[in-house]
């Protein structure tokens, strides 16, 4: 999310760029993917139903909506559909698909109150996400990046991250 402010606090445009690497795994890093999508595809909906006032006749305060789950970050959602788009200057080296449809949720959601908003992103959430084992372990990642002290001599282990970690 702190990229999507470069700009605005005066970087140069097309200066600066960010690729999350999931070339080891590339399906797993597009399912991870998938769910940050569904994420934001809740808070799009949470949002559009929360100020459509037929339903809430007078605003809610930020501060009962932001400890809702379905309400992740302020830009969240823009933020990940600029991805998808290829208007970020975040991209992915994986195939990260486009942003799911709301309507279906946003006509759901119109009849349900905090709670149950609360309650379906949870139940709506998978039970499990499988991670594939990438070609190196924790252990040799944690070797990998340790400081090496040999008597006067210090080697320094450059950081090189060659697995998608989450």
């Amino acid at each position: 999310m702190e990229v999507m402010s470069l700009h605005s606090l005066g970087m140069p445009p097309q200066s600066f760029r960010m690729v999350i690497d999931g070339d080891l795994t590339p399906t797993q890093s597009t399912r991870i993917f998938d769910v940050a999508k569904r994420d934001a595809a809740w808070q799009i909906a949470f949002e559009a139903c929360l100020s459509d006032r037929r339903i809430w006749q007078a605003p809610l305060d930020w501060w009962k909506i932001r400890p809702n789950s379905a309400y992740i970050m302020d830009g969240f959602p823009e933020a990940l559909r600029a991805m998808t788009n290829g208007q970020s200057p975040v991209s992915c080296n994986f195939d990260i698909g486009q942003m799911p449809d709301t309507e279906s949720l946003v006509s759901q959601g119109r009849k349900w109150t905090l709670e149950e908003w609360e309650k379906n992103w949870r139940a709506s959430m998978p039970a499990n996400i499988d991670t594939e084992v990438p070609s190196c372990s924790w252990l040799d990642l944690q070797r990998e990046n340790t400081l090496f002290c040999m008597g006067n001599v210090r080697a320094h282990v450059i950081m090189h991250i060659e697995c998608l970690v989450i």
